[in-house]
């Protein structure tokens, strides 16, 4: 059975063939250069990885060394997967990420999170 249908079957996503989220790899010292890159709204020094996966977790692509600074948005919109969706993702096929990636023809969001919709309940 085709992936993408098998997700669908099991989880009700219609052409969903992945998730992607970004993590932090902890440095135990400062970097000797440009360590305010790698200094993180956490308040330690970081590399931000990157990592998209099936439904089932295992790890298809990952996109690793940038600065722990670097939001997980903008690591996706610099990577190959986003550059050239073509070689990727077949017609109509996306994966899915939390409210920090923007939507695109293969990237849905979650859910956004808005003060106005906390606001309502």
């Amino acid at each position: 059975m085709k992936r993408s249908a098998r997700i669908k079957h099991a989880h009700g996503f219609v052409n969903f063939v992945g998730l992607i989220d970004g993590t932090l790899f902890l440095l135990a010292f400062a970097p000797s250069q440009n360590s305010e890159d790698y200094f993180t709204r956490k308040g330690n020094y970081a590399i931000k990885g990157l990592f998209i996966c099936y439904d089932t977790a295992k790890i298809t692509w990952i996109e690793m060394g940038w600065p722990g600074s670097v939001h997980d948005n903008w690591v996706w919109s610099n990577s190959d997967v986003h550059l050239s969706k073509e070689k990727y993702f077949g017609n109509k096929e996306f994966i899915l990420g939390d409210s920090v990636f923007s939507s695109s023809s293969v990237m849905v969001p979650a859910f956004i999170w808005t003060f106005e919709r906390n606001k309502a309940k």
